[in-house]
């Protein structure tokens, strides 16, 4: 093992470098967050979107806390390359750690959470239905009723101006906003999943760079064992 470790030098200019991608990359994505966030409260501010995990005010709250918790990890990931203790080692390791793990769990949930997408937006597109609220959606999508004119015809409502259902192909509403709502959710899988990727090499690297720091400078020495270190090869180096 100490063999490949000395084989896997890392500098601490690379490592300086490598941080300095992972805090842009965060940047990245926290401006992708602020844009979700704001097509939620400006294109979707008439839905109910609690109704949905992807749209849900806890999901923003918790992946804003796990970019900020990544933008700091690239911070200290800085630090240490500038000045690596064994202190700051571990408070990296715990940051990461549990940055790791909430990336992986967004990203994954997304995924495991699809098959009951259909669901949840269906739910959604009934509930602006009953509500009499399903205008904007209709002018958004170009689309008409649930799943076609014929929802207001035995609903017995006149439909918006702004549907297309007096056009013959006009298509309800159902399928395009799921469609919608998925694409949404992959963006968000794919996002957590570049970080968790990303943040996970740092860490690697980080661990290489302390395993290699550990072997060139021994922790357990002393000063009082250096200075006398230091005397015996002056010592010899300077014979009487």
């Amino acid at each position: 093992m100490g063999h490949f470790f000395r084989w896997c030098n890392i500098s601490s200019s690379f490592l300086l470098e490598a941080n300095v991608i992972i805090i842009a990359l965060g940047c990245v994505f926290m401006w992708d967050l602020y844009n979700h966030f704001d097509l939620k409260q400006t294109t979707l501010e008439h839905i109910n979107t609690e109704l949905y995990m992807c749209l849900s005010s806890r999901l923003f709250i918790i992946r804003t806390l796990t970019i900020l918790g990544y933008l700091s990890s690239g911070i200290m990931g800085i630090v240490i390359s500038r000045s690596l203790t064994l202190f700051r080692f571990a408070g990296y390791l715990l940051l990461t750690s549990m940055t790791l793990i909430f990336t992986f769990a967004i990203g994954v949930s997304q995924y495991i959470y699809k098959k009951h997408g259909r669901y949840y937006s269906n739910m959604m597109l009934h509930d602006l239905w009953m509500k009499n609220r399903i205008e904007p959606l209709e002018a958004l999508f170009d689309c008409c009723g649930k799943h076609g004119a014929i929802d207001y015809e035995i609903a017995n409502r006149t439909w918006s101006k702004a549907s297309c259902c007096e056009l013959p192909n006009c298509e309800g509403c159902e399928e395009m906003f799921y469609e919608f709502l998925n694409s949404f959710e992959m963006e968000i899988a794919r996002d957590n999943i570049i970080l968790f990727v990303c943040l996970f090499i740092a860490v690697l690297l980080i661990i290489v760079y302390y395993k290699n720091s550990e072997m060139q400078f021994d922790p357990y020495l002393s000063e009082d064992e250096d200075e006398i270190l230091f005397d015996m090869e002056a010592s010899a180096s300077n014979p009487r």
